[in-house]
């Protein structure tokens, strides 16, 4: 099922007001009514629950927060193919607040890695007092790009992106790009122009994200 269609069920999940678990039950001319999807589309769903019988078990970790799920984050809705699922550890009830100035740490690993290690009590705090909110699933491994698909997750969950200072090649710049997609304020601490790492995010203002010279600027944009 490609990401239109999965798309189609978050929506009916979220105007129902019920949970995918629900939905498996429904009868297919029901089905039919609400998603109005080719014949064909349907006679596969209907083949597939007939497989798998009415009560359909799946092995789902306590951690994991699928599609359609009613913390399931709405803001992921809006972007172009969401996640398949999330992993998340600590305060759920953050995530129906997820653009108010709430400690939560989109990562790019699983939440039983922790990258780089000398972050493991900064992690462990965060998932204590906070949220930890992982697209990837414990055991699964690393890839250097997981860390560009975490950069556009975090975009996807905030008001405003601020970045400190990085060099010309820098993830921050995945994230800045992305955020121009999503129409994300983008905001930049200048640096010294003389700084290589300094480079990248002196460019993003003379491409037009604005200068954060003083805290209280970002804070009444943001509300």
């Amino acid at each position: 099922m490609g990401d239109a269609r999965m798309a189609d069920l978050r929506r009916l999940c979220r105007d129902q007001a019920i949970g995918p678990d629900q939905l498996w039950g429904w009868p297919i001319e029901r089905l039919g009514q609400a998603l109005a999807w080719p014949a064909h589309c349907l006679r596969d769903v209907e083949r597939y629950r007939f497989e798998h019988g009415a009560a359909l078990k799946l092995d789902v970790p306590a951690c994991a927060l699928l599609p359609g799920d009613p913390d399931w984050p709405r803001c992921l809705d809006d972007v172009q193919a969401p996640p398949s699922g999330l992993y998340v550890e600590g305060d759920r009830s953050l995530l129906r607040h997820i653009h108010a100035r709430t400690a939560i740490a989109v990562l790019g690993t699983p939440l039983d890695r922790v990258y780089p290690a000398h972050h493991r009590s900064l992690q462990q705090q965060v998932g204590r007092q906070g949220l930890l909110i992982s697209p990837s699933r414990s055991g699964c491994r690393v890839r250097p790009g997981h860390f560009a698909a975490r950069n556009r997750w975090l975009v996807a969950f905030a008001q405003a992106l601020v970045v400190v200072e990085c060099p010309q090649r820098s993830g921050a710049l995945i994230s800045a790009r992305w955020a121009s997609r999503l129409q994300c304020p983008v905001w930049v601490v200048p640096g010294d122009a003389r700084r290589w790492s300094c480079r990248g995010s002196n460019a993003l203002l003379r491409d037009g994200a604005t200068a954060l010279i003083h805290p209280e600027d970002l804070l009444a944009s943001i509300g």
